[in-house]
């Protein structure tokens, strides 16, 4: 596939894995994520996509994750933006961080503010 050029072949080909691959033992996956790592950094989806997003980003730091997916028109769908900034924080190309059922996206170097601390009701300080 790849040979040939067929990057989305490939794609699909190591994402059908992907969805097995938490049953494999811990050393399998860890072999398999640094394989689609690299996979990843050299695919043309993930450069075509990560040029694009990453003017909105430097101009919106803390930008939900599913506010980037328009800025993808290289990505087909949503499954493909996720895979995209998945890949993208593995690779150190921006930095996500968890918030509410989505993620902030910031590029490295950019502050990062403090997630606010959750109190715990009913407890008295000190």
């Amino acid at each position: 596939m790849l040979a040939a050029g067929d990057w989305g072949g490939a794609r699909r080909f190591l994402q059908k894995i992907a969805y097995g691959i938490n049953t494999a033992p811990p050393n399998d996956q860890r072999i398999f994520k640094k394989i689609m790592t690299i996979f990843a950094e050299a695919d043309p989806l993930y450069q075509q996509c990560m040029r694009g997003i990453k003017p909105f980003i430097e101009e919106n730091p803390g930008i939900k994750q599913t506010a980037l997916y328009p800025h993808m028109a290289a990505a087909p769908d949503t499954e493909h933006c996720r895979y995209v900034l998945y890949f993208a924080d593995e690779l150190g190309d921006i930095v996500r961080r968890k918030k509410g059922n989505s993620y902030e996206v910031f590029l490295p170097g950019q502050a990062i503010p403090e997630a606010p601390v959750k109190s715990k009701r009913g407890q008295s300080g000190g």
